[in-house]
């Protein structure tokens, strides 16, 4: 992690390092438009980011889901169903999606699920209480980094985690980070991961003069974006830009021997 962030450009540095005070003033600002606290618009954010691959699209997600009508929450409400084994479970239905590509385009891909606890949190419910750290710490620890630009807590998201391991495992794996917080008192794997990244952060302070001053969770913006770039930065088979990365089957991002892993410069300051 430590290689990988003293070879990235310093394009992607300064993004990256900008990424949570950018989407914290953006959050700010749309809140006071449409009269919401700044705690509720980062809650929002937050809340419907699970299975979205957070663009602008997630900030017009905080506009649009204004403008899911009282009917439009009894569809999402209504796909309520039980399972074979008697738990509940949350199913989209068709209407819903006609629904919300209607009135909000830019929530088509959130789970259901998502949603109704964004609703919560519009209707006045504080996100803490919607979104617990102990079964939703990305989605938690993600409100908390956008509200607050000094957080030291760290977004650990598929990205995050495989960047931890050098691998870009499925999207769908599972990669353990889904608890943390536990009662019991013994470090959680999304912990761990956490204190991968507060480490790397005391490394690259040390070593390279661009990470002066930085949090944790400014280090993992700023892998992130570079973790994305090297996805991105292979060319199709045709020669052209990815939009995507390549199929994820265990590639490295930084190569076994220590060196980064080989770029086209042609993609990565576009990626």
């Amino acid at each position: 992690m430590t290689t990988m962030g003293l070879h990235l450009p310093d394009s992607t540095v300064e993004e990256g390092i900008n990424w949570f005070p950018s989407v914290h003033e953006a959050v700010k600002k749309q809140a006071s438009n449409i009269g919401i606290t700044p705690s509720q618009g980062a809650g929002i954010v937050a809340a419907v980011s699970p299975n979205m691959d957070f663009e602008a699209r997630n900030i017009k997600a905080l506009d649009e889901i204004q403008n899911i009508p009282a009917e439009g929450w009894d569809m999402v409400r209504a796909g309520k169903v039980k399972a074979p084994d008697g738990r509940s479970i949350q199913r989209r239905l068709p209407e819903t999606s006609a629904m919300l590509s209607e009135v909000a385009p830019s929530l088509v891909s959130a789970y259901d699920t998502s949603l109704l606890r964004a609703e919560r949190i519009l209707g006045g419910q504080p996100w803490r209480e919607v979104i617990p750290i102990s079964t939703s710490p990305k989605t938690h620890k993600f409100a908390e980094n956008i509200e607050d630009p000094t957080s030291t807590s760290v977004t650990i998201d598929g990205r995050a985690a495989d960047i931890v391991a050098n691998q870009r495992r499925g999207w769908k794996d599972d990669r353990g980070i889904s608890t943390a917080n536990l009662v019991s008192g013994k470090e959680s794997r999304y912990e761990r991961h956490e204190r991968a990244y507060q480490s790397t952060t005391s490394e690259l302070s040390q070593q390279d003069t661009r990470f002066t001053g930085v949090t944790p969770k400014d280090v993992q913006a700023v892998l992130w974006v570079g973790g994305r770039g090297v996805e991105r930065s292979q060319p199709t088979k045709s020669g052209g830009q990815r939009k995507v990365g390549e199929a994820r089957v265990g590639q490295p991002y930084v190569t076994p021997g220590g060196k980064p892993l080989k770029r086209d410069s042609r993609f990565w300051e576009k990626a």
